[in-house]
């Protein structure tokens, strides 16, 4: 099963524009999918001024992570400046496009293991210090201003077997591919943060668990 991408279009945000119900439950659906405690820097429901919506159940069987990312953009600087000063009252790591070091997680869908491998072993050669990010948040960076915080990192495993309710759709898949790509003190885990960019007016939440 490939990754899920789902875009929707830029609602311009005012105080009488509101989300489609639909498009509302939808990502509630979806949020809904993955643990609260690692969903907890998304907004409760789709704010005005999202953009784009993508994820991936990383059930396929050559997938190796699942995500979650909700790309937002403000018309006005004082409403993303409010936005963002909330949510990076407290972080791990800020992190430029420009590091030399970025440890990257896997987000994609390939039809082998060959194919697999040779992705992400090109992933990080050079690197073993930091905290992991979506390979995605690099990938989608399009201007050197564009700062990435991780809000909260962990290795721990969370694709085991579970009894709580809101694994039950996303972590039934048990085993993943045994590809040591990244740091050993890094195998397992999970990492959630934002994108911003000052310029741009542009918060970009993500989650990925692997």
């Amino acid at each position: 099963m490939k990754n899920f991408i789902f875009f929707l279009p830029l609602l311009l945000a005012s105080c009488f524009s509101n989300v489609d119900p639909k498009l509302q439950a939808h990502y509630i659906d979806i949020k809904s999918q993955f643990k609260k405690p690692l969903t907890k820097h998304f907004p409760k429901n789709l704010p005005n001024e999202f953009q784009g919506l993508q994820y991936s159940s990383g059930l396929a069987q050559y997938e190796v992570s699942s995500f979650l990312e909700l790309e937002t953009h403000y018309l006005s600087k004082s409403m993303f400046n409010s936005v963002k000063n909330k949510l990076i009252t407290k972080y791990l790591s800020k992190i430029s496009p420009s590091d030399t070091c970025l440890i990257k997680v896997f987000s994609g869908s390939v039809n082998s293991e060959n194919e697999l491998v040779k992705i992400t072993t090109s992933l990080n050669k050079n690197c073993s210090v930091g905290f992991p990010i979506p390979d995605f948040v690099i990938n989608e960076s399009k201007s050197r201003d564009d700062n990435f915080y991780v809000i909260e990192a962990d290795s721990i495993n969370y694709f085991g077997k579970s009894d709580d309710p809101t694994f039950q759709k996303l972590f039934s898949k048990s085993e993943r591919p045994l590809i040591k790509y990244l740091p050993d003190k890094w195998s397992k885990g999970y990492s959630c943060g934002i994108t911003t960019n000052d310029d741009s007016l542009t918060i970009d939440y993500w989650l990925i668990i692997w």
